[in-house]
C-alpha cells in the first residue's frame, strides 16, 4: 500500500504535494489505533472501577485488538 502511494507522489506531484499525501496517508493509517485505544482507554477504567481483575483482562484483549491491526496493516504492506 506504501509502495502505491510512494510510487503516486513520485510520478504526478510536487514534493509539497507529496508531503501532504503522506500527511494523509499517516492520519488514515492512524485513525483505527487512535479510535480503539481511547475506546478502550475509557471502557477500561469503568470497569477496573466495578472490578480489578476485569479491567485487567479487558486492557489485554485491547492491547491484542492494536496488536492485530498493526499485522492486518504488515500484511496489507506485503501484498
Amino acid at each position: 500500500m506504501l509502495i502505491i502511494v510512494l510510487t503516486y507522489i513520485a510520478l504526478y506531484q510536487i514534493a509539497v504535494q507529496g508531503v501532504f499525501t503522506m500527511l494523509i496517508y499517516a492520519i488514515g493509517l492512524s485513525i483505527p489505533l487512535i479510535v480503539i485505544s481511547s475506546i478502550g482507554g475509557t471502557i477500561g477504567k469503568k470497569i477496573k472501577n466495578v472490578t480489578t481483575l476485569g479491567g485487567e483482562v479487558f486492557d489485554r484483549i485491547i492491547g491484542v485488538m492494536i496488536i492485530i491491526i498493526g499485522v492486518y496493516f504488515l500484511f496489507l504492506a506485503i501484498q
